[in-house]
């Protein structure tokens, strides 16, 4: 079935779209994700839709009497492009509850029952702040791409985790990162998108950026690839001063978290987004700095032997690399060697 052209309307007399709102199956979750993943333009919508259905599912303990039902599914059959059979007394009772519920929405829609729909919606709609999360959190050594309903793409590097609603509202696309992602958002002027990361907001409406704000960093840092981005510091001790910092592309905003100060600088955005491409790069790194990355990349744990004080700094490119070909390439003029475990690496003097 197409639903590419449907109103809210018909959404509402959708019976397979409100069996899914009311009793979702794991297939039709699928469906209607897959769905909205590729038509992002209905998902304000569909959202308006699934709050509607809600509501009516509620609200059926406070029915209109059932001439009411009959006048108004009249008028709603007339409208419709449909051709909606009105049951016979022998026809199965399911069918007209069906058409009760119908009515029952044209009820909720229509001018005279405003101030009651009003009143319902505020007593059963839930916060914004306590809707569903979905949340996916990434481990050591892996790399995971996703898509959100309204067609923004999001790669996410290892380590990280990320919570975002399984349905952004009509006014506002918001998710919660700790770790780096690198973001291709979908452009919605009607519906900013914000990412909060460690008391740092980042706020765009169609653009792509990486965002670095793992739980161990002192900082916050984002990047602009293309677009603009607008970065935002939240405040949280009296006599801190939000600030806002405007980002261009191949520029780089480091926060230093809630209520410090904002700063930005040029960057070689290829090195920044290297990691999203796989390719693992090095560019002067201490050995402490190696050996941290190599961890998060590869989901290993080095085991350092007492004796071991390397120094200096290490520099190298690797794209698609095995550990074992990268700990040849950095340790073939250093001073040390390794020996892998399973996912313990033994580091040694030569």
């Amino acid at each position: 079935m197409d639903y590419i052209d449907y109103a809210l309307e018909d959404f509402l007399k959708d019976e397979l779209f409100v069996k899914w709102v009311q009793n979702p199956t794991p297939e039709q979750s699928f469906f209607w994700e897959s769905w909205l993943s590729k038509h992002p333009e209905k998902v304000a919508l569909v959202y308006k839709a699934k709050e509607i259905i809600n509501a009516v599912e509620y609200a059926h303990v406070h029915e209109p009497p059932e001439e009411l039902y009959l006048q108004v599914l009249e008028q709603v059959l007339k409208k419709s492009e449909r051709r909606w059979v009105r049951p016979a007394l022998h026809q199965p009772a399911k069918v007209y509850t069906w058409l009760r519920w119908v009515a029952s929405v044209a009820l909720l829609v229509t001018v005279g029952l405003g101030s009651w729909w009003i009143h319902q919606r505020e007593n059963i709609l839930p916060d914004p702040e306590v809707r569903e999360l979905v949340t996916k959190i990434i481990p050591k050594g892996k790399k995971v791409s996703l898509i959100l309903t309204d067609g923004t793409r999001i790669k996410l590097n290892s380590e990280s985790k990320i919570s975002f609603p399984k349905y952004f509202d009509a006014h506002l696309r918001e998710v919660y990162l700790e770790g780096e992602a690198f973001f291709e958002v979908e452009r919605d002027t009607a519906r900013p998108f914000v990412v909060h990361a460690k008391g740092v907001d980042t706020r765009v409406l169609g653009t792509s950026f990486n965002l670095r704000a793992y739980p161990e960093q002192r900082q916050v840092n984002v990047t602009v690839a293309t677009g603009k981005v607008a970065v935002y510091n939240t405040v949280k001790n009296p006599g801190d001063h939000p600030q806002s910092l405007l980002v261009l592309p191949s520029e780089m905003a480091i926060a230093g978290g809630a209520g410090k100060l904002l700063t930005k600088r040029p960057v070689d955005i290829q090195q920044v987004i290297a990691w999203k491409n796989d390719i693992l790069l090095f560019s002067k790194n201490s050995f402490e700095e190696v050996l941290y990355k190599l961890e998060r990349w590869y989901g290993v744990e080095f085991v350092l032997a007492p004796q071991l004080t390397p120094v200096g700094n290490w520099s190298g490119e690797f794209q698609n690399s095995s550990l074992e070909f990268v700990l040849e390439g950095l340790g073939f003029s250093s001073d040390f060697q390794f020996e892998i475990e399973g996912k313990k690496v033994r580091v040694s003097p030569k």
